[in-house]
């Protein structure tokens, strides 16, 4: 494991990451084929996932089997567990889910990156960096066998090849950059060009654009493979947002015109038409909008709020001296307007007078600080007065006892 996840660039190496942003990034597929089996050592393992399926209790739908497309039954491999008079639903069969391997079955794991803390680290970190949601998913498919037929994706992913080899076969996208409610539908989208084909090792990786289709198989050993898939928000997401303004306005509220299906009568409504459209682009500025979609992104990111049991019940004992610190890759936005300073973070909304901006200014810009070190704007009793709200909340973590 590890505490210092890739960044962007480190999980493209050697391809430059500005390259691939000009050149791949929604483009198309990139194979990064490195020739270092250890690259994802920090990240999972095999073994990590063996303790992780077979020394735990784990639940669909966090668990799922699949063979050549075909998702299995949970009732075939769970089971309802009492505990007194409570019931744990889902539970896992541990020997049922190894057989069903052994006969060819690819185990899922699906979102792991909300319990495996270097997955968890390593999605905050490309999340900061993007400003698009991520999330990841790992795969355990047996020797010469295939877990799902040929799709695509409605998000980009990436996939990083942890054991053994899998070879993959990707074709041209029958539906460029598909939106979550077109997804794939084999007989409304035949298979294009083969455009890559290629059998990933470990340390590998492929980059596939959502809507490019793709298929994977093993051969004559296991593969385990992570892809780290990325949700993000799209012009769609802008307009969507717009239009949802546009509600409180009542000439967008007003009834088409009787038999407007009528030829002529489009062509006398497109003068209502565009003073519709720039009344849009006024109640609804770009800039409200981004920020709109900013807020949504920094609200719905999880805390990570790793060791903060023993220091929970000890607010009271800050000091001038105590050290505090942000906890890694938190994603927050500090805004400051007539109205006083808001901090954004954890889903949670802070408020506070205009005379605290300098003090947040530098705790934002500040990774590790001792409470005595605040700008003199605040009084003593008032940086302690703040930094404790700061530790209740998540916002700051103390470095020392």
């Amino acid at each position: 494991m590890t505490d210092d996840p890739f960044t962007l660039a480190e999980l493209l190496t050697p391809i430059d990451k500005d390259e691939f942003l000009a050149t791949s990034w929604e483009r198309r597929p990139l194979v990064v084929a490195r020739g270092r089996p250890d690259y994802y050592a920090g990240v999972l393992t095999l073994d990590d996932v063996d303790q992780l399926l077979f020394t735990r209790e784990l639940h669909y739908p966090a668990v799922r089997l699949a063979k050549v497309g075909a998702s299995f039954s949970p009732s075939s491999f769970t089971e309802n567990v009492a505990w007194g008079s409570r019931t744990f639903d889902g539970v896992i069969r541990a020997d049922t889910l190894l057989a069903e391997y052994r006969a060819g079955a690819t185990i899922i794991v699906d979102a792991l990156h909300r319990t495996w803390k270097p997955l968890t680290l390593l999605c905050r970190s490309l999340e900061a960096e993007l400003n698009h949601p991520t999330q990841v998913n790992i795969y355990l498919t047996p020797a010469n066998a295939q877990g799902f037929g040929q799709h695509y994706d409605t998000h980009d992913a990436f996939i990083l090849q942890i054991f053994g080899q899998k070879h993959w076969r990707i074709y041209d996208a029958p539906l460029q950059l598909p939106l979550g409610s077109q997804p794939y539908d084999s007989s409304k989208h035949p298979t294009g060009e083969l455009i890559a084909e290629v059998t990933l090792a470990p340390g590998d990786l492929i980059y596939i654009p959502r809507g490019y289709v793709h298929e994977a198989t093993t051969s004559d050993g296991p593969s385990l493979h992570v892809t780290l898939g990325i949700l993000a928000y799209t012009w769609m997401d802008v307009f969507s947002e717009a239009l949802l303004r546009c509600r409180e306005d009542p000439r967008f509220r007003m009834s088409l015109p009787p038999g407007f299906g009528a030829a002529d009568d489009a062509a006398a409504m497109a003068d209502q038409f565009e003073t519709l459209a720039r009344r849009l682009a006024e109640i609804a500025p770009l800039e409200d909008l981004l920020a709109q979609l900013d807020e949504r992104f920094v609200g719905s990111r999880r805390p990570l709020l790793e060791g903060q049991i023993a220091t929970a019940d000890r607010l009271a004992d800050l000091s001038e001296g105590s050290v505090v610190r942000r906890p890694p890759y938190l994603i927050f936005r500090l805004r400051a307007d007539e109205d006083g300073v808001t901090l954004l973070f954890h889903g949670k909304t802070l408020t506070f007078p205009a005379f605290v901006e300098p003090a947040l200014r530098y705790i934002a810009d500040t990774p590790e600080l001792t409470v005595s070190s605040l700008p003199d704007e605040l009084t003593d009793e008032s940086k302690l007065v703040l930094v404790r709200r700061l530790v209740r909340e998540g916002f700051l973590w103390r470095s020392n006892p």
